[in-house]
């Protein structure tokens, strides 16, 4: 038999096998007998050879991606195979550093959620050869698609990840493009409310079935905590004491411990479903015809009061006035 050269092709006792590198086998690849060496074994290595070949110049998905569900954001970019020097080769590197682990949880979630929108425009790109014209066209679609504060947002992730791509060698970092594209934001919010209106809100909430969006609504409004700090807030947070009740929690971009002391109307509201060791989800659609019902979700002793933005119009007044409570899904609102 004639020898040939095949990439990934090797024979053990007269069998052929197509073998993968470490790197590919971390796509999905694996090792694959092609039979007795011969005629038959070279077509199927090379079948595998071009398999490899339209995974790598990103013509289908690797295997692992394909055969996946429900990947978090960091294995997802594991899978995903970049041209070399492109920007996505180095928003992967960067992932893998200790700066990267360094940053608070709420930044790591910012810089995921622009790269959505940065991924399928520049992820397969030389960061040399964008150009103004790219990036103005690219801000200008996410504020037409999505909105003017997501632009804004997207617009500074995208400085910020060319500054570290510059100190990966991947780009000058005067010769950034979007320094020639004026970042506009979106005005502040300046609505106001009276506690008539926020109470409508909170019991349309409740008499929906959504337990969890009106805990959110009432503790926002008499704690003043920012939408993030109340999302997160559990009942291992609450303290009782002789002046009342208070919840403890710690910022997470910026330093300190903030208190806030919430009514008993609030209490009552928020803590019927904590002491009963249930956690609820405001998104969830009530199944029961009882409006009140409670729809427990988890047995949990530490419920989290969680909540999204669910938009629930009551009259003169929206949730979305409220501070627009974001979401998990994380698309602003206007």
């Amino acid at each position: 038999m004639s020898k040939v050269k095949i990439r990934h092709y090797r024979v053990k006792h007269a069998r052929g096998f197509w073998e993968p590198t470490r790197a590919m086998k971390r796509l999905g690849f694996h090792a694959v007998p092609c039979g007795t060496d011969g005629p038959d074994a070279w077509a199927t290595a090379e079948e595998w050879n071009q398999r490899w070949d339209r995974t790598r110049q990103r013509e289908e998905p690797s295997p692992a991606m394909a055969a996946a569900d429900n990947l978090s954001p960091l294995r997802l970019e594991e899978l995903t195979v970049y041209p070399s020097r492109s920007l996505g080769e180095a928003f992967r590197r960067y992932g893998r550093t200790a700066e990267w682990y360094g940053k608070a949880p709420r930044t790591r979630e910012d810089w995921w959620r622009c790269w959505r929108h940065i991924k399928p425009v520049f992820g397969d790109c030389n960061p040399r050869t964008v150009t103004l014209e790219d990036v103005s066209a690219w801000r200008q679609a996410i504020e037409e698609t999505v909105s003017l504060r997501e632009a804004h947002r997207c617009l500074k992730i995208w400085r910020a990840l060319w500054k570290v791509s510059a100190a990966l060698g991947y780009c000058m970092r005067e010769a950034d493009p979007s320094l020639g594209v004026r970042n506009r934001a979106a005005p502040g919010r300046s609505a106001t409310w009276s506690e008539g209106e926020v109470a409508r809100v909170a019991k349309r909430a409740w008499r929906m079935g959504y337990y969890g969006l009106a805990a959110v609504i009432a503790v926002a409004w008499d704690t003043q905590l920012s939408p993030g700090d109340v999302r997160v807030l559990k009942a291992s947070q609450l303290s009782r004491g002789a002046a009342g009740e208070t919840f403890f929690t710690v910022r997470g971009k910026r330093q300190g411990s903030p208190s806030a002391v919430c009514s008993a109307t609030v209490l009552l509201r928020s803590s019927r479903h904590i002491s009963n060791g249930l956690e609820w989800n405001c998104m969830a659609t009530p199944t029961s015809s009882a409006i009140g019902q409670a729809l427990p979700i988890q047995a949990t002793r530490s419920a989290t009061i969680s909540a999204t933005c669910e938009r629930l119009n009551s009259g003169p007044a929206s949730v979305e006035r409220l501070g627009k409570i974001s979401g998990a899904a994380g698309r602003s609102r206007q």
